[in-house]
C-alpha cells in the first residue's frame, strides 16, 4: 500500500506530466524546424496562385468593361 501511494503520489504525477509537456513541446519544435522552409514555400504558392487569380479576375472584368462600352457605342 505504502509502494502504490508513494507511486501515485501527486507529486509524481505532477513530475510525470511535466516530463510528458517538456518531450511534447520538444517534439513539436523539432517538427515544425523542419517544416518551416516547406511551409514557407506552400504559402507563397498560395499566395502567387491567389495573385494571379486576381489579375485574371481584373482583365476580365476590364475586357467586360470594354464590350459594354461597344455595345453602347453601336
Amino acid at each position: 500500500m505504502a509502494k502504490a501511494v508513494k507511486d501515485y503520489a501527486i507529486e509524481y504525477c505532477c513530475d510525470y506530466i511535466k516530463a510528458k509537456n517538456l518531450l511534447r513541446d520538444k517534439i513539436v519544435a523539432k517538427v515544425l524546424e523542419n517544416t518551416q522552409e516547406k511551409l514557407m514555400e506552400l504559402l507563397q504558392n498560395d499566395l502567387d496562385w491567389m495573385s494571379s487569380e486576381e489579375e485574371d479576375d481584373d482583365l476580365d472584368l476590364e475586357s467586360d468593361m470594354e464590350e459594354g462600352d461597344r455595345t453602347l457605342e453601336g
